[in-house]
């Protein structure tokens, strides 16, 4: 996902996210979260769908 310019990963599980904490974050959130407003909610759509696919799957 591309977030004000910068590439993210999103890792495909919980496991693969909490061993990711280590890693240096490449922005904070209050910049993550502005950058997927700025974005726009279609170009989000994609990966919302696949998350929230996934927390209500219960992964």
């Amino acid at each position: 996902m591309r977030v004000a310019g910068e590439v993210l990963v999103l890792r495909p599980s919980f496991a693969a996210l909490v061993a990711a904490e280590g890693e240096p974050a490449p922005m904070a959130r209050v910049d993550f979260a502005e950058g997927v407003a700025a974005g726009g909610l279609a170009a989000a759509t994609p990966v919302l769908r696949v998350l929230v696919g996934q927390i209500l799957a219960g992964r």
